[in-house]
This record gives C-alpha cells, sequence and structure tokens, in this order.
C-alpha cells in the first residue's frame, strides 16, 4: 500500500514537503503526530490524525504517536483567538494516559515488527530544559523574523483578535520544533504528519533540524541524501576529486581558485584571521592549511561558510 496514493484518494492531502514520496518509497521511515492531552479523551479532531497514522502503518512505516506533555502545558496558538487555560502536570498524566489506551484500539504498539507504533511524551524530554539552555541551544537558530512570519502568529497580532499573544504562546513553534529534531536525533523520525492548521509548527521544525544539524560533527554523520536535502539552496560549485586527494591543495587556493568562493586570497586571509571561515562549520584560521579527504562528507561534499550567513557547497568529481 502506497501511503501518499492512499491518503491523496482519500482527499486528505493538504500540503507536503518536496521529496516526502520519494522518501517513502525508498525505505520504511518514521514518522510522529502530536496530540495534545487536552481532554482525557480523543475526540473527532482527532479522527484524520490518527487515520493517518493507520495508514501509515499498515504502508508498512513505523507511527510515533507524541502526547504532547510539555506543548500541552503552553498552548498551540494555532487558529485560535485567545489563549487556552494551561494544565496542571496531574491533570496532563492522567489525559496522556486515557488517550494511550484509546490510540492502542488502531495502532499496533506491541507487536515484534520493526515498524511497530511507538508513544512519546516530549514532557519527558523538555522537563529538565532550563530556560537559559533552551533559548541558547534551540532559541539562537531560529530568528524573530522567521517566528513572526508565521500565519497563527500573524493573525493573533493583526488585529483580528483583541487578546494579543503571550510569550508563552509564541514560543510554542520553537517547542514543537525541538520535538522533531529530537525525534530526528533519538529515533531517526524524518517525517512529521499534522493538521493544516500545523504547517507553521511542522517546517519550524524542518528549519531548526537544517539549521543544528548544520553543526560539524552531525555534518559527518549524514548520508547523502539527507545531507543534500539540508544544504538545499545552497550554492554548489564542483571541483576536481584528485586536487582533494593530491596532499598538495591549500586551503586558500581550493576557495579561490578552484571555488569561487571568496573572490580575493586577501580577503580569505583577513576573513580567516576575523573568525569567518569555516569548512564544515568548524572554524578555520589557518588559510594555508592542506585539503585531506577527511574533509568530505558523505565522501564528496565540502561545505565553505565565509562570514556568518553564506554557504558554499562544493561537490568533488
Amino acid at each position: 500500500m502506497n501511503f501518499i496514493d492512499e491518503l491523496t484518494w482519500r482527499g486528505m492531502i493538504h500540503q507536503m514537503m518536496p521529496g516526502t514520496k520519494e522518501q517513502l518509497e525508498k525505505e520504511m521511515t518514521t514518522a510522529y503526530l502530536g496530540i495534545d492531552p487536552t481532554a482525557d479523551s480523543l475526540h473527532i479532531g482527532h479522527l484524520v490524525g490518527v487515520m493517518m497514522l493507520k495508514h501509515f502503518q499498515r504502508s508498512g512505516h513505523k507511527p510515533i504517536a507524541l502526547v504532547g506533555g510539555a506543548t500541552g502545558m503552553i498552548g498551540d496558538p494555532s487558529m485560535k483567538s485567545q489563549e487556552r487555560k494551561l494544565l496542571d502536570e496531574e491533570t496532563l498524566r492522567h489525559n496522556q494516559e486515557a488517550i494511550k489506551k484509546q490510540l492502542s484500539k488502531f495502532l499496533d504498539f506491541d507487536s515484534d515488527e520493526p515498524n511497530a507504533a511507538e508513544m512519546v511524551n516530549n514532557y519527558d524530554w523538555m522537563k529538565n530544559f532550563s530556560f537559559l539552555d533552551f533559548i541558547r541551544d534551540v532559541g539562537k537558530h531560529i530568528t524573530v523574523n522567521y517566528m513572526m512570519a508565521k500565519d497563527s502568529v500573524k493573525k493573533r497580532l493583526s488585529g483580528e483578535s483583541q487578546q494579543g499573544m503571550s510569550f508563552t504562546e509564541f514560543s510554542y513553534q520553537l517547542v514543537q520544533g525541538y520535538d522533531f529534531l529530537n525525534l530526528y536525533r533519538e529515533k531517526n523520525c524524518k517525517l512529521q504528519l499534522g493538521g493544516s492548521d500545523q504547517w507553521g509548527n511542522i517546517t519550524t521544525g524542518t528549519e531548526l533540524i537544517r539549521r543544528t544539524l548544520s553543526g560539524g560533527d552531525a555534518l559527518h554523520r549524514l548520508d547523502e541524501e539527507t545531507l543534500l536535502q539540508v544544504m538545499d539552496g545552497v550554492p554548489q560549485h564542483e571541483i576536481a576529486m584528485s586536487d582533494i586527494t593530491s596532499g598538495e591543495l591549500k586551503l586558500v587556493d581550493l576557495l579561490t581558485d578552484k571555488a569561487p568562493v571568496f573572490p580575493s586570497k586577501g580577503e580569505m586571509r583577513k576573513m580567516a584571521q576575523q573568525g569567518g571561515l569555516s569548512i564544515n562549520k568548524e572554524k578555520v584560521t589557518d588559510p594555508y592549511s592542506i585539503v585531506t579527504a577527511d574533509m568530505l562528507l558523505a565522501g564528496k561534499y565540502i561545505l565553505a561558510q565565509r562570514g556568518k550567513k553564506n554557504y558554499f557547497l562544493l561537490i568533488a568529481k
């Protein structure tokens, strides 16, 4: 059973990220869907989401039901004109257990198959996250301009509502975005499912993954396809593999003569001295260091960074 074809036939697809169908056809894929535990029972609003998880598992893929113990304490501003009352932890735990029991009637949590369903609770990884750690490790990757552009935020600030928006609700998309990042890291979860009102939160998660995994050690762990997805839109330049493996090519020559990352060697030297040169997200201060095959990501790529925002993907052939 093809998941995308099945949902298309049922009229259940509103938007999806490019490459989703190809990913699902390539391998068994893990996806998650979030459920806020605002009551001790699933309701009609959960029907489509549960159906998606069910069809996802029937298609041979692995579903994760994320019960939002942490996000449920905040309240999602999407499609709402005013803030919800915040629930205490005891009420949330009660609601989560009741929802899990109901979901077990639709999803197979107990089989030994590799695509057995799992249930997770984002409170488990958020409860020990201090505010300072969160804004330092997560908040720094997403700009306020990016967050303000989301429809859920714009509508609440445009005068359509008299309630405005608290910082608590404004931060919601960062918390949900971190859910996606955490599940990507811990469970290789590559897809998030949700209603059309969740599109802004979903894309915040993909952006957070892209920006966070641009770190040097993380980059080396990515396979070629994932690396290219993360670097989608970054200017690309071809270089000769023989130059990389020669053991004679200096970095300053690679990034000026072989690929136009810098307009001149003088500018590259100056940028390196000021800490504005990075290779694979690791700062380089010596422009005359020798290029080696160890620098290659997925065996053929080098990510060069000029300043804070200018990236270039070099492809060795």
